[in-house]
């Protein structure tokens, strides 16, 4: 808007430049005055088929009009676009992430059970040998006729005679 805003005021000066200058150069010429518009349309023709400045800037002006909304097509394009892939970039990267952090949280259930599991089985592993010092910290004959009652391939009879 700023760009049109100076066009149009190079225009409008143009416009009353030229105005003047062919008021003076008729005024000395013929001593008659001519109207603007006529004057502006004798100078168009006076310059064999170029452009007029006027009709220059007004020419200029069209082309950054035209120039100015194709960009702003391709702005909102592009603009469209960037959404576009970063809506698709975040609703799969999400479903990943996701998934990865659902994973992350059985692997470390599963950890941390292994880790239980292991605890309770260097604590076992500490119980046996005090439970076997225990055991055979008791009378050894107690032991021993305990197993041979409870041994049925043993063939040790006791007599009560």
């Amino acid at each position: 808007n700023s760009e049109k805003d100076v066009l149009i005021a190079k225009i409008e000066e143009c416009i009353a430049r030229l105005y003047s200058e062919k008021e003076e150069s008729s005024s000395r010429s013929n001593g008659k005055s001519e109207s603007p518009t006529n004057s502006l349309h004798e100078s168009h023709s006076d310059m064999n088929g170029s452009l007029s400045p006027m009709e220059q800037l007004e020419k200029q002006l069209r082309d950054k009009d035209a120039e100015m909304s194709k960009l702003s097509k391709d702005k909102e394009k592009l603009e469209a676009y960037t959404k576009q892939t970063l809506q698709i970039f975040q609703k799969k990267y999400f479903a990943t992430t996701t998934d990865y952090k659902t994973k992350l949280k059985e692997k470390t259930a599963k950890i941390q059970a292994l880790e239980a599991e292991l605890a309770n089985s260097k604590a076992e592993a500490e119980n046996d040998p005090l439970l076997s010092s225990a055991i055979y910290g008791l009378n050894p004959g107690a032991v021993q006729n305990g197993m041979s009652h409870t041994d049925p391939t043993s063939d040790t009879t006791h007599d009560t005679a």
